[in-house]
């Protein structure tokens, strides 16, 4: 099993590994045995197949001179998640693609899980993509407390006015596709929210939640809206959704990472 330091260390080094480094160092960072899920190559386990990942991640990234810079990590005994930053050229403009990297112990043998989550948007002509879901359900001693708890619960029923009572004044709202997306303010997170719920409220079920106090991390599953279930498991969402308190213990920040279309009039599995 893999200590909490080297889960921190895993998470923290993860994306710069991939990114700069070659093959054998991120094997010898998640281990041989280790299990990496991404956006946009999926589930991949195994050292030959992550041998062939990184290739193929390179490759895919070569022309946009990409650049890393962590952000924060949330930790605790069970799971660790660093937020980072991924700097690319696309030629017409320049991207900030926002990372999160959550990592735990595999269930069984040795080498780390590493869920990675972020949006292809900015890097598919602004289209989305279709993420599936990692969990079949939560794992066990899943559970908001306190404002996130109250938040969730508003974000599920649709309940603007309870929501706005969560946040702090100067909240930012961050959208997975990174800071040209960010909602500064309650005035404009709630208009945020306005059209999100123009579409009904999204039925949403926390997979796991990492919290250390001051920045709670859920993996979570997107599996219907406005009441109705999306019957077919194959159109359920994954994302990833961190909430910073305040010192005051109301919502400072929310940050997204994920490829849901949520945009109003669109059929939200869309991609």
């Amino acid at each position: 099993m893999t200590t909490n330091n080297l889960l921190v260390n895993i998470a923290e080094n993860y994306l710069a590994t991939l990114v700069d480094n070659g093959a054998e160092d991120l094997i010898a960072l998640v281990g041989s045995e280790g299990l990496v899920a991404d956006p946009r190559f999926g589930i991949i386990t195994g050292e030959p197949s992550l041998k062939e990942f990184v290739f193929a991640f390179q490759d895919w990234l070569k022309d946009y001179s990409p650049k890393v810079q962590h952000l924060r990590t949330t930790a605790t005994d069970k799971r660790v998640c660093s937020e980072d930053i991924l700097f690319v050229d696309l030629g017409h403009e320049k991207w900030e693609l926002a990372v999160g990297t959550v990592v735990c112990n595999k269930e069984s043998g040795s080498g780390a899980r590493v869920h990675v989550y972020y949006t292809n948007w900015p890097l598919n002509n602004h289209s989305h993509s279709l993420r599936p879901a990692l969990f079949d359900k939560p794992e066990p001693g899943v559970e908001h407390t306190g404002v996130i708890l109250k938040y969730f619960e508003s974000l599920l029923t649709g309940d603007l006015k309870k929501l706005a009572t969560c946040f702090e004044a100067d909240i930012y709202f961050r959208e997975p596709s990174g800071p040209p997306y960010v909602h500064w303010g309650t005035n404009a997170v709630i208009e945020y929210f306005k059209g999100l719920f123009s579409n009904g409220a999204p039925m949403l079920r926390e997979d796991t939640v990492t919290d250390d106090g001051r920045c709670a991390i859920m993996e979570f599953t997107v599996f219907g809206w406005n009441g109705k279930v999306w019957e077919d498991p194959a159109t359920h969402h994954a994302g990833l959704a961190c909430y910073e308190r305040s010192n005051e213990g109301l919502m400072r920040c929310i940050r997204i990472y994920d490829d849901v279309d949520f945009t109003p009039g669109s059929s939200v599995t869309s991609g």
